[in-house]
């Protein structure tokens, strides 16, 4: 529910704060670009693991009324899946409607709420088919599956970030078309 709340505001009003703030949608892009890139190269080159036993000494430790915190906003709507690089995304992609003039069609409305509810239904079945997932994936592919992403995330940050420096550099004149 949180990450389909996120989507929906940021696809909505995400350009009236941007423009709030003065950022130009191709600093967007280039942040969100290099942001998704950072965290792709965190996935592809992850820090060595905690040995679980000294995860389960550290946890003992700790005083056992306490109240654990609910972690359905944080950390796993942000920014695990409606993170800066998504959020940006997002705002990007309001932008390019908006500038086509088809921000507030129908049509568009009907699309930006389906694709958000299909987004949340999608993580929602993930997070609920995770165990299952894990267990069939073993410690091994998860390790694989992270890299691939992580690689394919840098990808697409890389890409993030030169569609901001073409669109900055079109702006200013340097680049035609």
């Amino acid at each position: 529910m949180y990450s389909l709340i996120v989507l929906l505001v940021c696809f909505y009003a995400g350009n009236a704060v941007i423009s709030g703030f003065g950022i130009s949608i191709p600093g967007l892009r280039i942040a969100g670009g290099l942001i998704v890139t950072y965290i792709g190269f965190g996935m592809l080159f992850p820090p060595a693991r905690i040995a679980e036993d000294e995860v389960q000494a550290e946890m003992a430790s700790h005083e056992s009324t306490a109240k654990l915190p609910d972690i359905a906003f944080i950390p796993l709507t942000m920014p695990c899946t409606t993170g800066p690089g998504t959020i940006a995304f997002i705002i990007s992609a309001s932008a390019s409607a908006s500038e086509k003039g088809a921000l507030f069609t129908p049509m568009m409305h009907v699309v930006a709420i389906t694709t958000a509810l299909l987004f949340a239904l999608v993580f929602w079945l993930c997070l609920r088919g995770a165990t299952s997932i894990m267990k069939w994936l073993g410690e091994t592919g998860i390790d694989a599956l992270a890299r691939l992403m992580g690689f394919l995330l840098v990808c697409i940050g890389v890409q993030f970030v030169i569609n901001g420096v073409h669109e900055l550099l079109k702006s200013w004149g340097f680049v035609l078309a």
